[in-house]
């Protein structure tokens, strides 16, 4: 019983390691979620559409052999978010979930419109996700530049060590820029206008294919 108290300390500070273990990298976790739920519905969604054949004499026609490029790319882009989402802090993981949850909210605001938002969405993630990458291998790269070895190029050490760091610098404000505001802005913007374009059209934006076909034959037998 002495140590009954000592045991309840370690069991709760386990939880707690636990809780702040998965709080550390909820950021990853929440993209790989959204990342695998647009996978699992919306690649798969567009990949049955795709494979769909219209029946013919009232027998059920044999789904159509479709390359899964696009289930492919958007295994790719979820994988690679993933990824930047764990080699990046603050706030690359939260413009990571945003965007991925974006595209899932487009998806299932605009029925309408489904699959044709689809391509773009899924190559506004794949390109934010090997930028991201990309600038890990670049910075890495730029880093281990030697001011030594560009002393020819500069002039001398001090030059070349003076003009490397304001390459890198430039560099790195630019990315900065594009990470944070560039392509997640332009997302947002081509989110926006896909939802407007959509919105604003003679269809319902939130009625899909069988609802506008019953809209289209009520309107002629009303008339």
């Amino acid at each position: 019983m002495e140590r009954l108290p000592d045991i309840a300390v370690l069991y709760a500070n386990g939880w707690i390691w636990i809780f702040l273990w998965i709080l550390d990298r909820s950021g990853p976790l929440l993209v790989g979620g959204l990342s695998a739920a647009w996978v699992l519905f919306v690649e798969r969604g567009l990949l049955s559409a795709a494979a769909f054949s219209v029946p013919r004499g009232g027998r059920s026609a044999p789904p159509r052999p479709v390359f899964p490029g696009g289930l492919i790319l958007g295994a790719a882009a979820g994988v690679l978010s993933a990824l930047a989402a764990a080699l990046y802090p603050a706030p690359i993981p939260a413009l990571l979930s945003a965007m991925w949850a974006g595209a899932l909210l487009l998806v299932l605001v605009l029925p309408s419109g489904r699959w044709e938002s689809v391509p773009g969405a899924r190559m506004f993630l794949l390109g934010y996700a090997l930028m991201l990458l990309a600038f890990r291998v670049f910075s890495a790269w730029t880093e281990a530049a030697d001011p030594y070895q560009w002393a020819a190029v500069f002039g001398s050490t001090g030059e070349a060590r003076e003009a490397l760091a304001r390459g890198r610098s430039l560099v790195h404000t630019v990315w900065t820029w594009l990470a944070w505001f560039g392509i997640p802005g332009g997302f947002a913007v081509w989110a926006f206008n896909r939802i407007a374009a959509l919105g604003f059209s003679l269809a319902d934006p939130r009625a899909g294919a069988a609802e506008i076909l019953r809209q289209i034959r009520g309107r002629g037998a009303s008339s």
